[in-house]
């Protein structure tokens, strides 16, 4: 089916992945560099593309829109807003330095606010 299956790097930092697919073609685990097998779990009993949780790695499940666009991911808080064409228009990033909120039109990054800084992007 073509999907990777095993990779190992030989050169510079030695690096393995070793993966295995559902029926769907999505990435049912992933055991890299031997750190332990993360499971990864898709809406739907895994009859979906959308995924829903990654064992051992994600704080809250990934949430979607009516679109199938991403709402909320699993792994920072990051929540996601998108305009009528289904491109990005804000995200709320909260992260070690406290809340971000980027505003976009048509994709484009216009401002940044956080509680420290508010900077605008031509």
């Amino acid at each position: 089916m073509n999907r990777l299956q095993n990779a190992v790097t030989v050169a510079g930092v030695p690096m393995s992945e070793a993966l295995t697919h559902d029926v769907m073609g999505n990435i049912a685990s992933l055991n890299r560099d031997n750190t332990g097998i993360k499971t990864y779990n898709y809406y739907n009993l895994g009859n979906s593309n959308k995924l829903e949780s990654v064992s051992g790695l994600t704080i809250q499940d990934y949430e979607y829109d009516a679109n199938g666009n991403a709402k909320k991911d699993g792994l920072s808080g990051v929540s996601l807003t998108y305009n009528y064409l289904n491109l990005p228009a804000t995200a709320l990033i909260r992260d070690n330095f406290g809340t971000n909120n980027y505003t976009g039109y048509n994709g484009n990054k216009l401002t940044s606010i956080s509680g420290f800084t508010n900077s605008n992007y031509a």
